[in-house]
């Protein structure tokens, strides 16, 4: 156990590790590269750790080209490419993939021709880059002994073969049955892949010993500590002094919480390591050779390489989560290994076919092949050689300079939902579509009931009858010839939605115990903001169309007029949101935090407007929670409560507000369907009956797999980490990578091709790391002479990105990289004016009424050390006349950085502007109760008017010499001119009220409106979002220069007005989320002053009737009697009451809203499944009654891959903002 930190979190480790990677980390390391990319560690042209293996240890006699006379003599410093001239050519154009931008064009100016060494001399005439891409090509093929790349690290190609069962035909065996071969398989050996990771340096980064951690609240007395300045390293919380250092206790207290933020923090991998530390020790081991575990995390899905075509790729992707998700998760990392490229079924398949039967194959036919193709794959990688690995481990030296046996574990897979069903061998959508657990399709819909807590319990194991049932179904069809469509067949497998196909970790695996369904955990991206959210929304939009008038409009209108935050946080909405079209899941995001303002009032009645506010404050908090970086006990629990509010909330909506509307199918809906329906016409599959299109009705159902889902999180936080660690975020940001790659390609055998380019910037990195690590790099042409000297290939503040990005003001080029300073504004006194005249010229504005007097005031209260309370101080005229500005100027600023620690203990920062991001929070110093609580609000609003520095001293009386002064040193203090807002008191506002706090600006007559900051008050920036409904007055100000550029995005008429009412939008990013719910780690002195509101002193749960099968037989697969629940044992009904009644508040009468609810998904239960218009998930078919056509919906879904939405989820770094977002 060691040491607690500032924060008070301590780790509790069952062996001590031989080396830990967090040693010597600096602020840097924790600074957010999104809010923070100057300081923030740069990862940038990190060496993709397989490329770092085998790097020649003779580089200590390497000699450097002088870059002053041609040569084209390899050097081994830019081996295989000539020199240096070359080598920044060849970087430049992997640094810029298929572009001509005006910023490519810059870079090849900058990086190339003005680069140190650069000499057109080096280039012959008749030189072709062709030629030393042939030689980074070649330099792979040579021996390892001849080459500075091992061969190991490239990629293989062969072919594989699947037997393929021909209807009616018998076999002694399956072994007898015709063999399909498929080509063109690029895969990287799996060990060989684990072997080098563990030989990079990176491996320096990596936890191999997994830990458990702990949080240790402050004391009640920490929660009183004053707002000071920041100063010091990531440990010191930026709302308080720099916490204490708790006293070191050796054992874990009642009290402290436990701590999921990482993968090896995870229940199931501290499980995994116990176990493995109980295994007998191998012979030959010493006993202090360390024994380490490799967490392995899989990610694969289908993408197409296009926006036009069908040329696709199907990636497969290792990630070691061992290394910190704060690196790992960002795509300019590099840690991402491309482990395969699996082929698709190619359409020879089908001549194949006809030429071994004589006829076509069924739908059913394509679709196992297909399963098979995928299990094949994965028997090819997971060799001999690996499994002996897995059970034995592998002894190596790391790159930590440590000697471990290290044991390779599968933890995760992330994928979207089609890629699970396809992986884990199941139907698609069948009886029981969970990939986790047995519940049927038709009780997906009760998420959250008492009823669904005790079906969750019948987790899916890969147990002896599973693989019995698989056996028997393959020896039915390849020995006895039966059909895949025989009922038979169906009777076997179809009470688990299995599949013919067996699972490839099932095969190689099995005898150890290990379930590969536990692998598949829920996807946020995916199944929340691609599924839930967006269908819940789309119906919502159905809705307004249903409701008339112009509420479509109102609804566009709004969104357009919710304010930007961050960088990147929340973006401009497009102008037609309702039309739902080319969205990324950032943007359903982004709508899902700014709806509570959007939607308020939007119906005429009452009710359904209450009804839909709940639900989105619901939906809102449920996403917040889910999506946190860092949980503790607490808030794993909260997300159970809101999990079961969020589950009530949906159904009241289905059961009384949808069923007043009529509504139908949007108008891409309907044009969506048009189009699916003519692509059958043109196949045949359907003929044309002469009909007009017409909009079909739609009702609202959540009987979906995404909806389901909403329960797992939780469970699946406690057992392996929080929810950024299994995103399929972080591969759709790789899939960028490749798809960067195919347009260099010649579109033949592409897969090959972009398996090629991988290699080659690899070997660009590694040859860059050589130059930049080599001992005499400093005396090369690349060393520390240059200006470029260090710079990462995309990592440089001139970056290809940076040109895209807002321009730095120049003034703050010197000063915005500080995170130890709280606040940050420039030095530069380059714009100033004479205060008095300054002041003159605003004469009349209310907002500058009395504005010398009052900032003197300010700045005296500020020289005498006053703590800062709210309320202006009244000093002596005599005191204020004492306040000298030195030449009388006033120096003004552009804008304000704010750093701030984060609630995961990161460092991050906002931009304050008062042209745009105007507003900000400071903490109240008030006792301001609201109507629906008796706890005060914890926060102060205000807009930012205007930033400035004046520069001042004192004259006091000279006591030896009358009638003289004498003159403290010149002080430069910063100021913020602002306007306050006042929180409405009868407004009700909290996490039990479900609604967001509502603002108002304090009327300019009450002469309180305006008034001055030290900007180390400030706590950070805030969203305020207009409520819309009560429109804009003109009695809060007359015209001012106060609104100057705020109202921009307004219509004219309204530039000098404001508007009444303001929500302050607490869903904004999860830090502003957790200083509201409380209890962060990384807020130090809000733990003990904010309170949550989930402490209802009952909960009822909706009151089902309990199914006896369900409670009787609720013991899982895995042989336990007792029914379970992530960490908790239930051994009775009794029981499992007690442990439900504190998860939340949720409603009565379920059967009144299960019967509702069944009503409304009569028909395609798909419908409401969200998708973009070719949806893979919800259009299988118009008509299920019609297998045939079933069927080829479910085999074209295991071949389709529509990225529609899916590609722009994360371009930026790692974070939540900007998705970012995290």
């Amino acid at each position: 156990m060691t040491d607690s930190n500032a924060f008070g979190l301590f780790r509790v480790y069952t062996v001590k590790p031989q080396h830990d990677p967090e040693d010597g980390r600096t602020l840097a390391d924790f600074c957010d590269p999104h809010t923070l990319p100057q300081a923030a560690k740069q990862y940038r042209g990190r060496v993709p750790p397989a490329f770092k293996s085998t790097v020649s240890t003779a580089l200590a006699s390497t000699q450097f080209d002088s870059g002053d006379a041609p040569s084209m003599s390899a050097s081994p410093l830019y081996a295989p490419l000539h020199n240096i001239s070359e080598f920044r050519l060849v970087q430049w154009q992997y640094s810029f993939p298929n572009t001509s931008s005006n910023a490519s064009v810059n870079a090849l100016v900058r990086d190339v021709i003005h680069a140190p060494g650069f000499s057109p001399t080096h280039f012959r005439e008749g030189y072709r880059i062709e030629n030393a891409l042939d030689r980074l090509d070649k330099a792979m093929d040579k021996k390892a002994e001849e080459s500075l790349f091992s061969p190991r690290d490239g990629w293989v190609k062969t072919s594989i073969k699947i037997p393929v069962p021909l209807e009616g035909q018998k076999f002694a065996s399956e072994a007898d049955a015709p063999h399909y071969e498929v080509p063109n398989l690029y895969l990287c050996p799996l060990l060989d892949v684990l072997a080098a990771m563990l030989d990079s340096p990176e491996a320096a980064n990596y936890h191999f010993v997994p830990f458990k951690l702990y949080f240790r609240p402050p004391p009640a007395d920490t929660a009183s500590i004053p707002f000071t300045s920041i100063s010091g390293g990531p440990l010191s919380d930026d709302t308080s002094s720099h916490p204490k250092v708790l006293p070191h206790t050796n054992t874990v207290q009642p009290g402290d919480l436990r701590i999921r933020s990482e993968v090896y923090n995870g229940d199931r991998i501290l499980r995994e390591y116990d176990e493995l530390l109980k295994m007998p020790r191998q012979p030959g081991d010493s006993p202090d050779l360390e024994y380490a575990i490799l967490i392995i995390a899989l990610w694969s899905d289908s993408t197409h390489l296009t926006s036009f075509g069908t040329a696709s790729l199907w990636p497969i992707y290792l990630y070691l989560a061992n290394l910190s998700k704060y690196i790992r998760n960002r795509p300019t990392a590099c840690s991402a290994q491309h482990l395969a490229y699996v082929p698709s079924l190619p359409d020879s398949f089908q001549d194949w076919y006809m030429e071994q039967t004589g006829t076509a194959p069924s739908a059913e036919m394509l679709t196992h092949c297909r399963r098979e193709l995928m299990q094949a794959v994965w028997l090819l990688l997971l060799s001999p050689e690996f499994i002996h690995a897995y059970k034995f481990g592998i002894v190596r030296r790391c790159g930590d300079g440590v000697t471990r046996r290290s044991f390779p574990r599968f933890n995760i897979h992330s994928a979207d939902y089609v890629e699970k069903i396809l992986a884990t061998c199941l139907k698609y959508f069948a009886k029981c579509p969970c990939p986790r657990c047995l519940v049927e399709k038709d009780n997906l819909e009760e998420m959250g009931t008492l009823n669904d807590f005790h079906r969750r319990n019948k987790v899916r194991v890969d147990n002896t009858d599973v693989q019995w049932r698989i056996r028997v179904a393959r020896k039915w069809v390849f020995q006895d010839g039966t059909s895949l469509k025989s009922v038979h067949v169906k009777r076997l497998l179809d009470a688990k939605s299995l599949t013919l196909t067996r699972n490839a970790f099932s095969t190689r695996l099995a005898d150890t115990g290990f379930n590969f369904y536990a692998m598949y955990l829920p996807d946020l991206l995916h199944e929340f903001e691609l599924g839930v959210w967006k269908s819940v929304l789309t119906h919502l939009v159905r809705i307004l169309h249903a409701a008339g008038g112009d509420r479509v409009q109102l609804f566009n209108h709004r969104y357009r007029r919710v304010p930007t935050f961050g960088r990147n946080t929340i973006r401009r909405f497009c102008n037609n949101m309702a039309d739902l079209k080319k969205m990324a899941a950032r943007d359903f995001e982004d709508a899902l935090q700014s709806s509570n303002p959007v939607f308020y009032a939007i119906l005429d009645d009452d009710e359904d407007n209450d009804i839909i506010l709940d639900m989105l404050f619901d939906l809102s908090t449920w996403h917040a929670l889910a999506k946190l970086r860092l949980h503790t006990d607490n808030t794993i629990d909260l997300l159970d409560v809101i999990t079961v509010n969020t589950g009530a909330s949906i159904r009241r909506f289905a059961r009384v507000t949808c069923p007043k509307y009529a509504t139908f199918e949007l108008p891409r809906e309907s044009a969506a369907r048009g189009r699916r329906k003519q692509a059958q016409q043109d196949k045949g599959k359907v003929t044309t009956s002469g009909k007009s299109l017409t909009r079909k009705r739609k009702n609202f159902s959540m009987t979906t797999y995404k909806y389901h889902t909403m329960w797992d999180y939780a469970a699946s936080i406690r057992e392996v980490a929080t929810t950024d660690n299994f995103t399929s975020q972080t591969g759709e940001c790789e899939h960028r990578k490749v798809k960067s790659y195919y347009p260099r390609t010649n579109k033949n055998d592409h897969a090959g091709q972009i398996a090629m380019h991988v290699q080659r910037e690899g070997q660009l990195r590694e040859i860059d790391h050589r130059v930049k690590h080599s001992s005499q790099a400093a005396r090369s042409p690349l060393g520390g002479a240059g200006r470029n000297a260090g710079a990462p290939l995309h990592g440089s503040s001139r970056s290809p990105r940076s040109p895209t990005r807002p321009k730095t003001p120049p003034e703050l080029m010197q000063s915005e990289n500080n995170p130890h300073e709280h606040t940050v504004i420039a030095s530069s006194e380059r714009d100033y004016e004479d205060i008095t005249a300054w002041v003159q010229s605003h004469h009349g504005d209310p907002a500058f009424e009395g504005f010398l007097p009052r900032l003197r005031a300010h700045i005296f209260g500020r020289l005498q050390g006053h703590a800062y309370e709210g309320d202006e101080v009244d000093f002596l005229p005599a005191e204020l006349n004492s306040i000298r500005f030195i030449s009388n100027r006033i120096y003004h600023h552009r804008t304000m950085r704010v750093n701030y620690t984060t609630y995961d203990m990161q460092r991050a920062q906002d931009v304050i502007n008062p042209q745009s991001h105007a507003d900000v929070m400071l903490f109240s110093h008030e006792d301001n109760e609201t109507a629906d609580s008796t706890v005060p609000h914890p926060y102060w609003y205000a807009r930012v008017v205007h930033i400035f520095h004046v520069t001042v001293c004192q004259a006091r009386l000279d006591v030896e010499r009358p009638g003289a002064f004498n003159y403290t040193r010149p002080q430069r203090l910063n100021v913020v001119f602002i306007r306050w807002f006042g929180l409405d008191p009868d407004a009700p506002l909290g996490f039990q009220a479900k609604r967001l706090p509502q603002l108002g600006f304090v009327p300019h007559d009450t002469g309180e409106a305006f008034g001055f900051l030290d900007p180390d008050v400030i706590i950070r920036g805030a969203h305020l979002v207009p409520l819309f409904h009560f429109g804009h007055t003109d009695c809060l100000l007359p015209p001012s220069v106060a609104r100057a550029g705020q109202n921009v995005h307004e219509d004219g008429r309204n530039h000098a007005l404001d508007y009444q009412n303001y929500y302050v939008n607490i869903f904004v990013d999860r830090d502003m989320f957790m200083r509201y719910l409380g209890g962060a780690v990384g807020h130090s002195t809000t733990w003990n002053i904010i309170h949550t509101a989930f402490d209802d002193e009952e909960t009822d749960w909706e009151d089902e009737d309990e199914d006896e099968n369900d409670l009787e037989h609720g013991g899982n697969a895995s042989g336990r009697d007792e029914p379970m629940l992530g960490d908790t044992q239930i051994s009775s009904e009794e029981d499992a009451r007690c442990l439900v009644a504190r998860l939340g508040e949720a409603e009565k009468a379920a059967h009144e809203m299960a019967e509702c609810a069944r009503e409304g998904s009569a028909g395609n239960v798909h419908d409401n499944v969200s998708s973009d218009d070719s949806d893979r998930e919800g259009e299988l078919d118009e008509e299920h009654g019609d297998e045939d056509d079933d069927a080829a919906g479910q085999c074209s879904l295991l071949d389709d891959d529509d990225n529609e939405g899916y590609n722009d989820v994360a371009v930026d770094e790692y974070g939540d903002e900007g998705y970012a977002p995290l």
